[in-house]
């Protein structure tokens, strides 16, 4: 399979200390002073921003994943498991799941109120699943729209706008945060998709509905 390469619009700033530059390199002249800046090695940056860029394109391309994990939950909610070809359940998530129309906010809402109707999670799960599913919507539309920096002093760093400007350093710490979210989040939605089958799984001795019919 061929392996693409596209233009990425790169954004760098860099921090001087103008009290390292050495004194030779400034210079008096005709009444005004000129400082010559040393030669910048653009190296280290350049090997940060494409582990950047890696980690940004699969902070989006899991979000959608996730997405797609909560699109197959509300399908087994309204339409029972899959065992048999369904048109109207291929019809909902092809023309309405899918759809633009559809928010991942709506989808996200819908989630919870499903959740919390059917008692699916206990305890803190909840809150903790619709905090993560937010930080993963938030985060997906920084690395989608954002610009990335890099700054010689704090290191990378991404500023977007989410109902207001904001700028979120990105350091091994975020990294680990953004990985304990996801991994957290992908083992929920995959626990309120098991609970959704044994549901739907007929109890011991308990003939279905349509036995015997």
């Amino acid at each position: 399979m061929k392996k693409i390469t596209l233009p990425i619009m790169q954004t760098y700033s860099s921090t001087l200390d103008l009290m390292a530059i050495p004194k030779e390199n400034i210079v008096k002249r005709e009444g005004h002073l000129e400082i010559h800046f040393p030669q910048m090695d653009f190296a280290e940056s350049n090997k940060v921003l494409q582990t950047v860029r890696e980690n940004g394109s699969l902070v989006v391309y899991a979000a959608t994943s996730i997405e797609g994990q909560i699109d197959q939950i509300l399908l087994h909610y309204f339409f029972g498991p899959t065992s048999k070809p369904n048109l109207r359940r291929d019809y909902f998530l092809q023309n309405i799941l899918q759809s633009e129309s559809l928010t991942y906010a709506f989808k996200r809402n819908l989630l919870t109120k499903i959740v919390n109707f059917e008692e699916l999670l206990v305890g803190d799960q909840k809150n903790k699943l619709d905090l993560n599913l937010k930080s993963i919507m938030t985060w997906r539309n920084a690395f989608a729209h954002g610009t990335i920096h890099y700054d010689a002093t704090r290191g990378a760093e991404i500023k977007y706008f989410s109902g207001s400007p904001q700028v979120q350093a990105l350091s091994d710490d975020f990294w680990n945060q953004v990985e304990s979210c996801y991994g957290e989040t992908d083992r929920l939605l995959t626990d309120i998709l098991q609970i959704l089958a044994k549901l739907d799984s007929p109890s011991p001795g308990v003939d279905s509905p349509s036995a015997g019919a």
